[in-house]
């Protein structure tokens, strides 16, 4: 089988939505044989990357479409268009888009080839924003209205909406605990906080920052993520007289984050809203404890 997978964010960016597509990827070649193209934006980045990388036995083709671009909403809009003309040159047996706008994409290719759409939610937050946010209506519009083939969630939240699609699957997220466990032990050192995740309102790092001048004890937290509200961040640990125990450390690959959470003594996930967060999974699994919001 043949599958076009469409994501928007790939590498610079590499959060929960990107490691569950890369497993995802991984286990329908290892166990179903499947030949995938992953259609992705090709962001700004200061590693050089080609337009089509091969990975695991030429099987997944990541295909970044497009220009160089930042990941704002224009460049997001005008990648959705190019990757209709993209995944047009070739044949596929399905398309497999992953929230949220992609499901434009994924909707007219679907039209126009006549293929069936499967649409993965990893996260829906219009039951958190008010009636007056353009993202509640844009959310609702793909995840309520939008008919696809099969929906898959990986919160049972969405459920309790009505939806168009008559067949949804809520499958939480999981990780690979072969490859967290086989690596090495944690060493000793001094108490560090890990937080891992986007610098977005959803994510609640502002909570945590405020909540670290309360703490006594000697501490230092390690953000890794980037995000628009990095100065914003960075300005209230000032405030608080704390920046110079909270720590940036900007975006990084897979196998760094491994490092980060052995390297941790504590996780934390002060989300206003999740799907299912993968980082406390991969987390557990290396061994650091976490604390998160419900």
């Amino acid at each position: 089988m043949k599958i076009a997978m469409l994501i928007e964010a790939w590498n610079p960016i590499w959060a929960g939505g990107q490691v569950h597509v890369w497993e995802l990827c991984k286990q329908l070649i290892e166990d179903y044989n499947c030949s995938i193209d992953l259609y992705v934006m090709n962001l700004k980045d200061k590693k050089k990357h080609p337009k089509i990388e091969d990975h695991l036995n030429k099987k997944l083709r990541v295909i970044r479409v497009g220009k160089p671009a930042s990941f704002s909403i224009l460049s997001r809009i005008k990648w959705c268009f190019n990757v209709i003309r993209e995944v047009k040159k070739r044949k596929y047996d399905l398309i497999h888009a992953h929230s949220d706008l992609p499901a434009i994409p994924a909707k007219t290719l679907g039209f126009l080839t006549k293929k069936p759409v499967f649409y993965t939610v990893h996260v829906s937050s219009f039951h958190w924003r008010g009636n007056k946010s353009i993202m509640r209506h844009i959310e609702r519009l793909f995840h309520q209205y939008f008919r696809y083939t099969h929906l898959f969630t990986v919160g049972s939240y969405l459920t309790k909406y009505p939806l168009k699609t008559k067949k949804v699957s809520v499958i939480g997220n999981g990780t690979n605990l072969k490859a967290r466990l086989s690596r090495k032990e944690k060493e000793k050192r001094t108490k560090t906080i890990l937080f891992v995740g986007r610098l977005h309102e959803q994510k609640g790092l502002d909570f945590l920052i405020k909540s670290l001048k309360l703490v006594k004890k000697d501490y230092r937290l390690e953000v890794v993520g980037d995000g628009k509200l990095k100065s914003e961040y960075k300005k209230l640990a000032k405030n608080l007289s704390i920046e110079k125990k909270v720590h940036f450390s900007g975006w990084k690959n897979h196998d760094e984050i491994q490092g980060k959470y052995q390297n941790a003594d504590l996780l934390v996930l002060p989300s206003r809203f999740e799907g299912f967060g993968i980082v406390i999974l991969e987390s557990m699994v290396s061994g650091t404890p976490v604390i998160s919001t419900r």
